[in-house]
């Protein structure tokens, strides 16, 4: 089975000491999850090197989103499924919570 990934995310940080690469996927969560980030992120979406801040993490998330479709839209066969990874509160065997929507 072909697993195909776009970026590490610790969900445990106890006893470890964090590379770069956590620090930086840690900031790409918090983009997602439209909270503010501190410091900066500096990668490459879609051949494109960007220095991603707290101010210009919206067109971040345009780039993120454009390339990770152009890229799924070359793989996705019969076959594919499309997992998503549960927030750290996500427990296997709990029921959902919804959120009411006021």
């Amino acid at each position: 089975m072909r697993i195909r990934h776009f970026c590490y995310y610790l969900t445990n940080w106890s006893g470890i000491t964090p590379r770069q690469e956590d620090w930086d996927s840690n900031k790409i969560v918090k983009c997602l999850k439209e909270k503010a980030i501190k410091g900066y992120i500096d990668l490459t979406v879609g051949g494109t090197n960007l220095h991603v801040d707290n101010n210009n993490r919206q067109e971040f998330l345009h780039r993120l989103w454009t390339a990770v479709g152009q890229s799924m839209a070359g793989a996705l066969t019969e076959q594919t499924a499309i997992v998503p990874i549960p927030n750290s509160t996500g427990i296997v065997g709990s029921p959902a919570k919804l959120s009411s929507a006021a």
